[in-house]
């Protein structure tokens, strides 16, 4: 089989593409977190950004499926611009996949449509968005959702819950690896919002399920996470004292102030397709420990 992911070389695409080792890969990533892997010989990685990618178009022969991991951080997206460029960025890639006859498309779409609810959202609810990165999320399932009956490449929409945990490429930008890492470097950090909501999910058990939606040959918007990791602030807070045997006290202070997001996910939808055993969050608290504590 033949894959091609943008954003192979990053947080998700690390393991996305560990995970697709013996396969024939196209990588294209940008590299901004400037961590380089060594490549298997039956991979080629080209180094340059998405938006050139109509470039690189001899590449998408024989392709089975791609993988568009490449997109914006929620930090990183405070426009109606940069909603505008992402978009365009997804139709040329989604247009170079029609025309070569490229048979499915996986798209990282995220939990965070559901902009602050309460009860567990399923995938025929409503959306709430309060953010660029969501409202950028959504209009690219819109896009992918309304083409599919007109087109043959057929959408994996996944709305995944948090990332954390270890990979090559760490993230210490998402919650649970900040928390984890402060509190190991003995640094103070703040929490606003201590009784919101977030699902959360291990960055490996996330390319696991992709594969695995992939190889049923599922179509359509899926939720990605487990009942068991919708969490609030403070029971990850709380996790994190219990594992690693520190008062976390010391470390931890809160805001006054709210957070905008809280939501929780239904994932019945993902139970019912797939047969997965997650890690845990007490798992991925130990290994982001051990991970940390070796460098």
């Amino acid at each position: 089989m033949k894959y091609l992911i943008t954003g192979g070389a990053g947080y998700l695409g690390h393991h996305l593409c560990e995970k697709l080792s013996g396969h024939e890969l196209v990588v294209i990533d940008k590299l901004i977190y400037n961590v380089k892997r060594r490549w298997e010989d039956n991979t080629v990685f080209i180094e340059d950004d998405i938006k050139n990618i109509k470039e690189y178009e001899k590449h998408f022969d024989g392709v089975d499926a791609v993988f568009h991991l490449a997109g914006p951080r929620i930090q990183d997206i405070n426009s109606d611009k940069e909603i505008e460029d992402g978009l365009e960025d997804l139709k040329v890639l989604h247009g170079l996949c029609l025309k070569n006859k490229v048979r499915k498309f996986v798209f990282p779409s995220s939990c965070s449509v559901y902009g602050f609810r309460t009860g567990d959202m399923n995938e025929h609810d409503s959306v709430e968005l309060i953010s660029h990165y969501a409202e950028l999320k959504y209009k690219s399932e819109l896009f992918l959702y309304n083409l599919y009956s007109a087109n043959p490449v057929s959408p994996i929409v996944a709305r995944q819950a948090t990332l954390f945990g270890v990979s090559d490429v760490v993230r210490n930008d998402l919650m649970i690896n900040e928390f984890v890492k402060c509190v190991m470097n003995k640094e103070k950090f703040e929490i606003y919002g201590k009784n919101t909501w977030r699902p959360n999910l291990y960055v490996s058990d996330c390319a696991d399920i992709l594969l695995q939606l992939l190889d049923k040959d599922f179509e359509g918007i899926i939720n990605v996470g487990c009942d068991e990791l919708n969490l609030t602030k403070q029971d990850i807070v709380d996790e994190i004292s219990k594992t690693l045997n520190i008062n976390i006290s010391e470390y931890v202070s809160y805001a006054n102030n709210e957070d905008t997001r809280s939501y929780s996910a239904d994932f019945t939808h993902l139970e019912n397709t797939i047969d997965f055993e997650f890690i845990t969050l007490t798992e991925g608290i130990q290994r982001l420990y051990e991970y940390n504590r070796k460098i």
